[in-house]
């Protein structure tokens, strides 16, 4: 949602590029932006603006460079549902959903598509040298890091019948975002770039790409909840989740927050958190110092991380 006022035009660009109905686009340009205006002016507007989502002119070599460039990182997993999302709110691209999938499937990565389809998922290779190259304690072909929280410290045993949902969500996550890190963060330990058991290399390494990875997280937050979720026989809530949260009147819900005074909100936070900051990483500090001195960029990508 776009916070406060913000020209009229940005506004209904913003909205529009989410894919969300012009009755939808009313509903937030009057609560949140104090902007009311009837339907057929909005429609007006959208045709001055010149935006349309359907009978757009698809620069199909421009498309297909932007699914090369999503590929080319963390986006490697992403169908073309996704793909297709993910033009529409990042690009401002509004593609007909066919013409993403055949590019993707046809021509730019089609073995990749065909995975997806028998829903297997691509994990990493495990190479073995010969015998004894690495022993197994429990048994399986596999390397685990060990950490105080490993084993039967990592779980705790319970019921869980109602939590599907997020059960899902995690798994959306794994399959479509979190996989490609962890296989690259991997691969770094394999190629002896990195060793986990050093400090200083484990506290470079969030230096480096603690920023990126806050930015791909922000990107996986927006694009789920800017997508539709189809509707389901098991009674949950479909539509837009951004549309569910802040007009749940429109989809039959009510706002169940009570509103506090914001000096009590600071107050609790403080509370909990406490004031002063914590005390300053010495790493942290030092790589800060490092990248003044030599006149250094904050890292944006994962081949910049790697420069580092």
């Amino acid at each position: 949602m776009v916070e406060g006022e913000g020209e009229e035009r940005d506004v209904i660009e913003h909205y529009f590029h989410l894919g969300y109905t012009n009755e939808i686009i009313l509903e937030f340009l009057k609560r949140f932006h104090h902007i009311k205006i009837s339907l057929r002016t909005l429609k007006r507007r959208l045709r001055s603006f010149g935006l349309r989502s359907k009978g757009n002119i698809i620069d199909e070599a421009r498309i297909r460079a932007i699914i090369i460039r999503e590929l080319s990182g963390a986006g490697r997993l992403q169908g073309y549902r996704s793909m297709w999302h993910t033009l529409r709110i990042k690009y401002n691209q509004h593609v007909p959903r066919v013409v993403v999938a055949r590019l993707l499937r046809r021509e730019i990565d089609p073995s990749a598509s065909m995975q997806r389809r028998r829903r297997r998922l691509t994990r990493r290779l495990y190479f073995s040298y010969g015998p004894n190259f690495c022993w197994h304690v429990d048994g399986y072909d596999k390397l685990k890091a060990g950490d105080p929280y490993a084993g039967d410290r990592a779980h705790r045993y319970g019921s869980s019948p109602k939590n599907q949902r997020i059960e899902n969500w995690w798994s959306f996550f794994r399959r479509g975002s979190s996989t490609w890190w962890i296989d690259f963060f991997n691969q770094m330990c394999d190629s002896e770039l990195l060793d986990l058991g050093d400090e200083l290399q484990v506290e470079c390494l969030w230096f480096c790409f603690s920023g990126v990875l806050q930015e791909h997280f922000d990107t996986v937050k927006f694009h789920w909840n800017t997508h539709r979720t189809r509707p389901s026989r098991h009674g949950t809530a479909s539509g837009i989740p951004n549309v569910l949260y802040h007009l749940p009147d429109c989809t039959g819900g009510i706002e169940c927050k009570c509103p506090l005074p914001v000096s009590r909100l600071i107050a609790e936070v403080e509370s909990v958190i406490g004031t002063d900051d914590a005390d300053i990483n010495i790493y942290q500090e030092y790589f800060m110092y490092v990248m003044q001195l030599g006149n250094l960029q904050i890292p944006n990508s994962c081949n910049t991380c790697n420069c580092c």
